[in-house]
């Protein structure tokens, strides 16, 4: 993990330095800081249209009571590119142009959604959500659902699940109590 941040933080904003003073030279100072501010504007732009775009998904899909992955991959990405956008540089353009355009947003997505099942498998992060069960092992199938086979999994087949009554009074009255009060 030090060697990834270490990445990160010093040597991709280096070569985007350095990338930046060579096109500078090659087009002029002036053109150069036009640019990226252009990639800015033009990158907070998509990044506002795509994300409403992806909101309205998400809230469809969550009113038909369904758990919508997918779209919340897209959502992540089109952060993630927002974030990439604001940052001075070729590479960081390139990436968050690529994370806020459909197709190659969509090639991206299966890359992010195994990063985000592994280190779910590990215990990196947890996902939780608000869903009955009927709707998060849903009916409905979806190729383009990323999570589609995590809808399979039964509380039998990981003993340590703890299924949550959404509909439960006892939710959310204590954060620190852990019985099993509404648990299933």
């Amino acid at each position: 993990m030090f060697v990834r941040l270490l990445l990160l933080f010093t040597v991709i904003p280096v070569v985007e330095l350095w990338l930046l003073i060579r096109i500078g030279s090659v087009i002029g100072a002036g053109p150069t800081i036009l640019l990226v501010l252009a990639t800015g504007v033009v990158g907070a732009s998509l990044a506002r249209r795509e994300g409403f775009s992806v909101l309205q998904t998400i809230q469809a899909r969550t009113a038909r009571g369904e758990f919508p992955a997918d779209a919340m991959i897209d959502g992540l990405c089109i952060l993630l590119a927002g974030m990439v956008l604001i940052t001075p540089g070729v590479i960081t353009d390139v990436l968050g142009f690529l994370l806020l355009i459909p197709p190659t947003r969509t090639l991206l997505k299966g890359v992010i959604a195994r990063f985000i099942r592994r280190a779910a498998a590990q215990g990196s992060i947890h996902v939780a959500g608000t869903f009955n069960r009927e709707s998060f092992h849903g009916s409905e199938s979806s190729d383009r659902d990323p999570f589609n086979e995590a809808r399979r999994v039964r509380p039998a087949d990981n003993p340590e699940a703890k299924f949550v009554d959404p509909d439960s009074p006892d939710i959310g009255n204590d954060p620190g109590d852990n019985d099993d009060r509404g648990a299933r």
